[in-house]
């Protein structure tokens, strides 16, 4: 039985093939799996919410968002899903551990899971070992492993740090000062055809009169109008 070249060829790829698509299911597995749990902010009473997550973190309350809310038994709400859930043993209702993801813009930052009447709020930050944006795990081991009643996703906005808030503060006050300084600049003006400045020792604000210009033989000089003044021929 004769087998052609081509067929040779087909023969000779078909192993390589083979391990190139198990490589690449495992390192797409690898991946899959490459979530982790957040760092333990602190367990909390009470049901969570955008003021009481300010709270807890000490934050202004237009700082947290809240992106996205799952009720048990639901799977996804709002671009969150949460998957591979794992059931509490000997229980058929009560899921206490899974991975979650958010599809929308913002990033997550802060997840919260709640069970019984406490919740743990968890940080998600790029210096987790792990850390993947917008997916992680979760579970209620420290919520003595209950059941999940809800999940929660959001995102706090950080301040502005204290070197901003100076620089912008100098900035502010340096505009004060060339405000003012402009302000305070005199400014060449007109009064009655004479220029003047603004702010010079005249009384009223108005220039000083000039001084008589002196008359031979002493006296002063006429001024229009006196009823002393008379026109008087000048003998040569």
């Amino acid at each position: 039985m004769e087998f052609s070249l081509r067929d040779r060829w087909a023969q000779l790829a078909r192993p390589i093939l083979v391990l190139v698509c198990v490589s690449l299911t495992g390192a797409l597995a690898v991946e899959a799996s490459a979530t982790t749990l957040g760092v333990l902010v602190d367990v909390y009473s009470g049901n969570d919410s955008e003021s009481a997550i300010a709270a807890n973190l000490g934050v202004d309350l237009g700082l947290v968002t809240l992106l996205a809310k799952i009720e048990d038994p639901a799977t996804s709400s709002g671009g969150l899903t949460i998957f591979n859930r794992v059931l509490k043993d000997g229980e058929d209702d009560e899921y206490v551990s899974g991975e979650w993801s958010y599809s929308g813009p913002e990033t997550v930052n802060y997840f919260v899971v709640k069970a019984g009447n406490e919740y743990a709020l968890y940080e998600y930050n790029d210096s987790i070992p792990g850390y993947m944006e917008n997916m992680g795990l979760w579970n209620t081991s420290d919520l003595g492993d209950k059941g999940v009643s809800h999940v929660s996703a959001y995102q706090v906005t950080p301040e502005p740090s204290t070197g901003i808030l100076i620089a912008a503060g100098l900035a502010a006050l340096a505009a004060s000062r060339r405000q003012r300084g402009r302000a305070g600049t005199s400014r060449p003006g007109r009064y009655r055809g004479r220029s003047w400045t603004e702010g010079d020792s005249s009384v009223a604000g108005r220039p000083a009169r000039r001084a008589q210009q002196p008359v031979p033989g002493g006296g002063r000089q006429p001024r229009l109008g006196d009823a002393n003044s008379r026109c008087e021929p000048v003998l040569s």
